[in-house]
Protein backbone atom coordinates (compact mmCIF):
# COMPACT_ATOMS: atom_id res chain seq x y z
CA UNK A 1 0.00 0.00 0.00
CA UNK A 2 1.35 3.43 -1.02
CA UNK A 3 1.75 5.73 2.16
CA UNK A 4 2.95 8.66 0.55
CA UNK A 5 1.02 12.31 0.96
CA UNK A 6 -0.30 12.83 -2.93
CA UNK A 7 -3.56 13.29 -4.36
CA UNK A 8 -5.42 13.40 -7.88
CA UNK A 9 -7.81 16.11 -8.71
CA UNK A 10 -10.06 15.45 -11.82
CA UNK A 11 -10.53 19.03 -13.53
CA UNK A 12 -12.10 17.68 -16.62
CA UNK A 13 -13.55 13.55 -16.06
CA UNK A 14 -15.38 13.60 -19.53
CA UNK A 15 -14.78 13.01 -22.95
CA UNK A 16 -15.66 14.90 -26.14
CA UNK A 17 -17.89 17.40 -25.45
CA UNK A 18 -17.71 19.34 -22.08
CA UNK A 19 -21.10 19.71 -20.14
CA UNK A 20 -22.50 21.29 -17.40
CA UNK A 21 -21.48 18.25 -14.92
CA UNK A 22 -17.84 17.21 -16.93
CA UNK A 23 -15.13 19.10 -18.26
CA UNK A 24 -13.30 17.12 -21.30
CA UNK A 25 -10.27 15.09 -19.78
CA UNK A 26 -7.66 17.19 -17.70
CA UNK A 27 -6.40 15.61 -14.26
CA UNK A 28 -4.22 17.24 -11.38
CA UNK A 29 -1.39 14.86 -9.61
CA UNK A 30 -0.18 16.78 -6.76
CA UNK A 31 2.60 15.79 -4.93
CA UNK A 32 4.84 17.98 -2.68
CA UNK A 33 5.53 20.80 -4.64
CA UNK A 34 4.93 19.06 -7.67
CA UNK A 35 2.19 18.94 -9.86
CA UNK A 36 1.59 16.95 -12.70
CA UNK A 37 -1.27 17.53 -15.30
CA UNK A 38 -2.37 14.59 -17.08
CA UNK A 39 -4.09 15.71 -20.76
CA UNK A 40 -4.93 19.20 -21.36
CA UNK A 41 -8.71 19.58 -22.29
CA UNK A 42 -10.88 21.86 -21.35
CA UNK A 43 -10.56 20.86 -17.79
CA UNK A 44 -7.69 22.53 -17.43
CA UNK A 45 -9.50 25.88 -16.94
CA UNK A 46 -11.16 24.67 -13.57
CA UNK A 47 -7.42 25.73 -12.45
CA UNK A 48 -9.19 28.94 -12.42
CA UNK A 49 -11.22 27.84 -9.72
CA UNK A 50 -8.63 25.88 -7.82
CA UNK A 51 -5.07 27.76 -8.31
CA UNK A 52 -4.89 28.40 -4.54
CA UNK A 53 -5.09 24.57 -3.82
CA UNK A 54 -3.31 23.08 -6.97
CA UNK A 55 -0.86 25.77 -7.78
CA UNK A 56 0.25 27.50 -4.38
CA UNK A 57 4.06 26.32 -3.55
CA UNK A 58 4.35 24.44 -6.85
CA UNK A 59 8.21 24.87 -8.10
CA UNK A 60 7.46 22.33 -10.75
CA UNK A 61 4.55 21.86 -13.10
CA UNK A 62 4.80 18.96 -15.66
CA UNK A 63 2.84 17.91 -18.51
CA UNK A 64 1.73 14.54 -20.13
CA UNK A 65 -0.68 14.73 -23.39
CA UNK A 66 -1.83 10.68 -23.74
CA UNK A 67 -2.94 11.48 -27.40
CA UNK A 68 -3.59 14.36 -29.55
CA UNK A 69 -7.67 14.29 -30.08
CA UNK A 70 -9.07 17.76 -29.58
CA UNK A 71 -11.03 16.49 -26.04
CA UNK A 72 -7.40 16.33 -24.42
CA UNK A 73 -5.17 19.70 -26.18
CA UNK A 74 -8.05 21.92 -26.56
CA UNK A 75 -7.08 23.18 -23.00
CA UNK A 76 -3.33 24.04 -24.14
CA UNK A 77 -4.65 27.87 -25.92
CA UNK A 78 -5.83 28.51 -22.43
CA UNK A 79 -2.60 28.57 -20.70
CA UNK A 80 -2.08 32.35 -21.12
CA UNK A 81 -4.92 33.07 -18.30
CA UNK A 82 -3.28 30.22 -15.78
CA UNK A 83 -0.39 30.78 -13.41
CA UNK A 84 1.65 28.19 -15.03
CA UNK A 85 5.39 30.08 -15.70
CA UNK A 86 7.37 26.68 -16.81
CA UNK A 87 6.17 23.56 -18.41
CA UNK A 88 7.64 19.82 -18.82
CA UNK A 89 5.46 19.00 -21.61
CA UNK A 90 5.24 15.33 -22.59
CA UNK A 91 3.43 14.28 -25.45
CA UNK A 92 3.19 11.18 -27.70
CA UNK A 93 6.01 11.37 -30.41
CA UNK A 94 8.52 9.52 -32.75
CA UNK A 95 8.27 6.35 -31.07
CA UNK A 96 4.56 6.37 -31.58
CA UNK A 97 3.65 8.84 -34.28
CA UNK A 98 6.61 9.15 -36.31
CA UNK A 99 7.02 13.10 -36.10
CA UNK A 100 7.97 14.70 -33.00
CA UNK A 101 5.85 15.88 -30.06
CA UNK A 102 7.16 19.60 -31.04
CA UNK A 103 6.46 18.90 -34.71
CA UNK A 104 3.10 17.84 -33.94
CA UNK A 105 2.37 20.46 -31.46
CA UNK A 106 3.51 23.08 -33.67
CA UNK A 107 1.43 22.33 -36.58
CA UNK A 108 -2.13 22.69 -34.09
CA UNK A 109 -1.37 26.09 -32.91
CA UNK A 110 -0.17 27.08 -36.19
CA UNK A 111 -1.91 30.08 -38.34
CA UNK A 112 -4.39 29.80 -39.19
CA UNK A 113 -5.58 27.48 -36.38
CA UNK A 114 -4.17 29.28 -33.26
CA UNK A 115 -3.40 33.37 -33.20
CA UNK A 116 0.71 32.05 -31.80
CA UNK A 117 2.49 29.42 -31.38
CA UNK A 118 2.51 27.00 -28.41
CA UNK A 119 5.54 28.96 -27.01
CA UNK A 120 4.30 31.96 -27.12
CA UNK A 121 1.40 31.04 -24.95
CA UNK A 122 2.98 30.02 -22.08
CA UNK A 123 6.10 31.93 -20.95
CA UNK A 124 8.46 28.82 -21.13
CA UNK A 125 7.85 25.45 -21.99
CA UNK A 126 9.75 22.43 -22.81
CA UNK A 127 8.33 19.85 -25.11
CA UNK A 128 9.59 16.27 -25.14
CA UNK A 129 9.05 13.11 -26.49
CA UNK A 130 7.13 10.71 -24.13
CA UNK A 131 10.13 7.97 -23.50
CA UNK A 132 8.30 4.90 -23.44
CA UNK A 133 11.11 3.21 -21.83
CA UNK A 134 9.72 5.79 -18.61
CA UNK A 135 11.53 8.46 -16.66
CA UNK A 136 12.43 9.64 -12.99
CA UNK A 137 11.34 13.37 -12.55
CA UNK A 138 11.72 15.25 -8.92
CA UNK A 139 11.90 11.73 -7.42
CA UNK A 140 8.65 10.13 -8.99
CA UNK A 141 8.79 6.99 -11.14
CA UNK A 142 6.52 7.36 -14.42
CA UNK A 143 6.26 4.55 -16.28
CA UNK A 144 4.33 4.76 -20.17
CA UNK A 145 2.22 1.99 -22.31
CA UNK A 146 1.64 2.70 -25.76
CA UNK A 147 -2.49 2.10 -26.53
CA UNK A 148 -3.27 0.53 -30.51
CA UNK A 149 -7.12 0.05 -29.55
CA UNK A 150 -8.51 3.54 -30.31
CA UNK A 151 -8.88 5.36 -33.06
CA UNK A 152 -4.80 6.36 -33.36
CA UNK A 153 -2.93 5.47 -30.39
CA UNK A 154 -2.60 6.27 -26.96
CA UNK A 155 -0.05 6.14 -24.29
CA UNK A 156 -1.31 4.89 -20.78
CA UNK A 157 0.95 6.71 -17.80
CA UNK A 158 1.44 5.14 -14.64
CA UNK A 159 2.81 7.21 -11.87
CA UNK A 160 4.89 4.97 -9.20
CA UNK A 161 2.63 2.98 -7.03
CA UNK A 162 0.33 6.34 -6.95
CA UNK A 163 -2.03 5.84 -10.05
CA UNK A 164 -2.38 4.41 -13.27
CA UNK A 165 -4.11 6.27 -15.96
CA UNK A 166 -5.63 4.81 -18.99
CA UNK A 167 -7.96 6.76 -21.21
CA UNK A 168 -9.24 6.14 -24.68
CA UNK A 169 -8.84 2.84 -25.36
CA UNK A 170 -10.76 -0.59 -26.20
CA UNK A 171 -9.77 -2.58 -22.83
CA UNK A 172 -6.39 -4.32 -23.14
CA UNK A 173 -5.40 -7.45 -20.83
CA UNK A 174 -2.03 -6.49 -20.71
CA UNK A 175 -3.40 -3.10 -18.50
CA UNK A 176 -3.66 -5.91 -15.99
CA UNK A 177 -0.25 -5.74 -15.30
CA UNK A 178 0.70 -2.39 -16.02
CA UNK A 179 -1.91 -0.89 -12.80
CA UNK A 180 -1.03 -3.76 -10.54
CA UNK A 181 -1.46 -2.98 -7.20
CA UNK A 182 -1.23 0.65 -8.37
CA UNK A 183 -3.21 3.01 -5.06
CA UNK A 184 -5.92 4.29 -7.98
CA UNK A 185 -6.62 3.54 -11.00
CA UNK A 186 -8.07 6.13 -13.88
CA UNK A 187 -9.72 4.08 -16.65
CA UNK A 188 -12.25 4.77 -19.27
CA UNK A 189 -15.40 4.22 -19.07
CA UNK A 190 -17.76 5.16 -22.44
CA UNK A 191 -20.92 2.58 -22.16
CA UNK A 192 -22.76 0.02 -20.49
CA UNK A 193 -22.40 -3.13 -21.19
CA UNK A 194 -24.55 -6.31 -20.42
CA UNK A 195 -23.58 -7.52 -17.15
CA UNK A 196 -23.61 -10.95 -16.71
CA UNK A 197 -25.45 -13.46 -14.28
CA UNK A 198 -22.67 -15.78 -13.12
CA UNK A 199 -19.10 -14.87 -12.12
CA UNK A 200 -16.40 -14.41 -14.95
CA UNK A 201 -13.36 -16.41 -13.55
CA UNK A 202 -9.92 -14.76 -13.64
CA UNK A 203 -8.77 -17.34 -16.34
CA UNK A 204 -12.12 -16.16 -18.53
CA UNK A 205 -10.55 -12.41 -18.54
CA UNK A 206 -8.23 -12.45 -21.15
CA UNK A 207 -10.97 -13.59 -23.70
CA UNK A 208 -13.46 -11.52 -22.14
CA UNK A 209 -11.21 -8.52 -22.54
CA UNK A 210 -10.08 -9.56 -26.29
CA UNK A 211 -13.63 -9.33 -27.19
CA UNK A 212 -13.05 -6.03 -29.03
CA UNK A 213 -16.63 -3.88 -29.73
CA UNK A 214 -14.97 -1.51 -32.53
CA UNK A 215 -15.53 1.90 -30.79
CA UNK A 216 -12.28 2.30 -29.15
CA UNK A 217 -13.48 2.61 -25.95
CA UNK A 218 -14.32 0.21 -23.04
CA UNK A 219 -16.89 -0.43 -21.37
CA UNK A 220 -18.15 -0.87 -17.07
CA UNK A 221 -18.29 -4.86 -17.27
CA UNK A 222 -14.62 -4.21 -18.68
CA UNK A 223 -13.24 -1.88 -16.48
CA UNK A 224 -14.73 -4.40 -13.42
CA UNK A 225 -12.23 -6.89 -14.70
CA UNK A 226 -9.58 -4.87 -15.27
CA UNK A 227 -9.84 -3.73 -11.30
CA UNK A 228 -10.79 -6.88 -9.69
CA UNK A 229 -7.48 -8.44 -11.47
CA UNK A 230 -4.82 -5.57 -11.06
CA UNK A 231 -5.57 -5.26 -7.43
CA UNK A 232 -5.81 -1.92 -7.22
CA UNK A 233 -7.17 0.06 -4.11
CA UNK A 234 -9.76 2.17 -5.95
CA UNK A 235 -11.00 2.73 -9.35
CA UNK A 236 -12.27 5.76 -10.70
CA UNK A 237 -14.30 5.54 -14.20
CA UNK A 238 -13.29 8.61 -16.54
CA UNK A 239 -13.44 9.89 -19.87
CA UNK A 240 -17.59 10.02 -19.60
CA UNK A 241 -20.06 9.69 -22.50
CA UNK A 242 -21.32 13.50 -22.76
CA UNK A 243 -24.49 11.25 -24.21
CA UNK A 244 -25.40 9.32 -21.21
CA UNK A 245 -26.78 11.50 -18.21
CA UNK A 246 -24.65 11.41 -14.90
CA UNK A 247 -27.40 8.97 -13.03
CA UNK A 248 -26.58 6.56 -15.91
CA UNK A 249 -22.99 7.24 -15.51
CA UNK A 250 -23.34 6.39 -11.56
CA UNK A 251 -25.66 3.22 -11.93
CA UNK A 252 -23.03 2.08 -14.59
CA UNK A 253 -20.79 2.21 -12.36
CA UNK A 254 -22.42 0.66 -9.32
CA UNK A 255 -23.12 -2.33 -11.50
CA UNK A 256 -20.23 -2.78 -12.75
CA UNK A 257 -18.58 -2.61 -8.62
CA UNK A 258 -21.26 -4.87 -7.68
CA UNK A 259 -20.48 -7.46 -10.24
CA UNK A 260 -16.22 -7.52 -9.67
CA UNK A 261 -16.43 -6.39 -5.69
CA UNK A 262 -14.64 -3.64 -6.29
CA UNK A 263 -14.01 0.07 -4.85
CA UNK A 264 -15.04 1.82 -8.38
CA UNK A 265 -17.26 5.04 -8.93
CA UNK A 266 -17.22 7.51 -11.12
CA UNK A 267 -14.38 10.33 -11.06
CA UNK A 268 -15.94 13.82 -10.22
CA UNK A 269 -14.94 17.12 -11.26
CA UNK A 270 -12.97 18.93 -8.53
CA UNK A 271 -13.52 16.08 -5.89
CA UNK A 272 -10.08 15.26 -5.04
CA UNK A 273 -8.79 11.72 -3.69
CA UNK A 274 -5.83 10.54 -1.77
CA UNK A 275 -3.48 8.12 -3.80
Amino acid sequence: MNSSNATLTPLGSGGWIPTSNYHTACYAFKKGDTLVLLDFGTGIARLLDYEKHLLNDVSRIIGIISHYHADHVAGLIYTPALKIPHLELFAPGKDIYAKSAHEILENIFSAPFSPRPLDKFIPSVEIHDIPLEGATLDGIEFSFRVQHNHVHPTVAVRIGEHLTYCTDTEPEFETIQFAKDSGLLLHECWYDAEIPLQAIESNQVEGVLKQKSGVGHSSNLAVALITREAGVQKALTIHHNPIVSKNEIHKMAQLAAEFAGVDLSPAEDGIPVNC
